[in-house]
């Protein structure tokens, strides 16, 4: 993945503890000894990189006189301090979240910014991504980790429900109907929600083509491929991704067993940034999905589903320029879902789920309410209408979609 050199370099003047409008993910004051106050809010990050480096717009003032420049970046007040001399031949750099400081001189206002930007660039990805890392666990919107619309969560709880969930169409709610071995089949699914975090509002659109290949009667490979996009007050963040798991049937029901008993290894990918936002990276995830199906009569199955997984970032190299947000992090989610069909075509279901980061966080813990209702069209296809609703600290969104299966 290449990076931004814009979103690089924003790292450096992050910081400002702006009374700006809160709507705006990027807000930044400077002061000066000579020069009034200016303060200013931002959609794009490396838009207000830009300015800021080249005294352009309400910083042109700033071009002659020293300055102090103080950014909030994604809601994280005082996240970098910037301070320079007169000329720009000095400016010093702090991060006080990671404890990070460095005094950048040169013979010139530019040399001075090229340095800055080689460190972000070349020697300082350590840095970059500590600061990203640090920032995963204070806001709300980090792009990702430690939020429910964050890369980590996004990838959990994917897993969650394509390999947790039996679907409908393999429920026996009636001892005469024992469960069927899993097919191969393929689908296609389209969600969309929005979400308000700390006071700023996003919109998110995902398409998915969910898989399953049969192996045996009792082992198959299924997972998914899901692609998003993640509009915040006007700042894209783009992914895609690869979940994979390999269901094991332990327990199957038939006319005396109500039970269906399913373990299932996972292992995915995701691939997500965004250049607005300065922020991304490339994230592994190991797990395992327990999922234990009950048949209490012929019109209610009780589900349970726990699910615990790993994420790690894994360093992106291009040419001289390494990235690595620094993601290590681990989830466990446990949900309840009743399934009841509501005629010989049509099942519904009701679920709850909820989700604990088990390291640090910005929303350490949500719930999820949600439920569905699946048309069966004829033996091999059908049709889902669902919606969730996700509730956290400072976090709160809701979700659409409809899918559609094939069997082959």
């Amino acid at each position: 993945m290449k990076a931004c050199p814009l979103a690089a370099v924003a790292g450096a003047f992050l910081a400002l503890a702006c009374p700006a409008v809160a709507n705006d993910p990027f807000a930044v004051v400077v002061t000066s000894t000579t020069v009034a106050p200016y303060s200013a809010t931002y959609k794009s990050f490396p838009d207000l990189l830009h300015d800021v480096l080249n005294a352009q717009g309400g910083f042109v003032p700033f071009i002659s006189t020293d300055f102090s420049a103080n950014v909030a970046f994604l809601g994280i007040p005082n996240a970098v301090l910037a301070n320079s001399n007169t000329s720009g031949t000095s400016v010093q750099v702090q991060m006080p979240g990671i404890g990070f400081s460095r005094v950048f001189t040169g013979p010139n206002r530019d040399n001075v910014e090229h340095q800055i930007e080689d460190f972000f660039l070349k020697e300082g990805t350590g840095v970059v991504g500590a600061f990203l890392a640090y920032v995963a666990k204070q806001s709300a919107v980090a792009v990702t980790d430690g939020n429910p619309s964050s890369s980590t969560a996004l990838m959990a709880g994917n897993a969650f429900v394509t390999q947790g969930f039996t679907p409908v169409e393999d429920l026996a709610f009636t001892a005469a109907a024992p469960t069927p071995a899993r097919g191969s089949g393929l689908a296609i699914g389209f969600n969309r929600g929005s979400f308000n975090a700390n006071g700023m509002k996003g919109v998110f659109h995902e398409f998915e083509l969910p898989f399953t290949v049969k192996c045996t009667d009792r082992v198959s490979l299924s997972g998914s491929i899901p692609v998003n996009m993640l509009s915040l007050e006007g700042a894209k963040i783009y992914g895609i991704g690869l979940n994979l798991g390999l269901p094991l049937r332990l327990e199957v029901m038939d006319t005396t067993n109500p039970v269906n008993w399913r373990l299932t290894p996972l292992l995915g990918i995701s691939a997500r940034g965004s250049r607005d936002l300065a922020g991304g990276g490339v994230i592994w995830m190991t797990g395992l999905t327990n999922n234990i199906d009950f048949r209490v009569s012929p019109k209610l199955i009780v589900c349970l589903v726990d699910q615990v997984t790993i994420h790690e970032s894994t360093t992106v190299k291009y040419s001289d320029y390494k990235f690595d947000p620094n993601i290590n992090q681990q989830m466990l989610k446990n949900g309840l879902r009743f399934a009841s069909p509501l005629s010989p075509k049509t099942t519904a279901d009701l679920f709850v789920i909820e989700t604990n980061y088990l390291k640090d966080a910005a929303v350490k813990n949500f719930t999820t309410f949600g439920g569905s209702l699946t048309f069966r069209l004829n033996e091999k296809r059908h049709l889902t209408l669902g919606a969730n609703y996700d509730t956290g600290a400072n976090y709160r969104s809701w979700s659409a979609g409809l899918s559609s299966a094939w069997r082959f």
